[in-house]
């Protein structure tokens, strides 16, 4: 499911998409694609909030896992 901004029949601007695993990703979107400023909440808890880029983590980001460790660094 999605809420957020569409152009063109796609996903663009800000939105927020929850798949049927409950997986959910909350920030910009171009083109369909998570693409800026974004945070991934994974179905088992662990959180990717940074950068993306064409539906990727790109550039600056934590990655936070569920049992508290977690990396802050570039992502390519």
């Amino acid at each position: 499911m999605y809420i957020g901004q569409f152009s063109n029949g796609m996903r663009n601007g800000k939105g927020k998409q929850v798949w049927p695993d409950f997986t959910l990703y909350e920030g910009y979107w171009v083109d369909d694609r998570a693409h800026g400023r974004g945070r991934l909440i994974h179905a088992n808890g662990d959180v990717y909030e940074g950068e993306w880029k064409d539906d990727k983590a790109h550039g600056n980001g934590v990655y936070t896992r569920t049992d508290g460790s977690s990396y802050t660094g570039q992502w390519s």
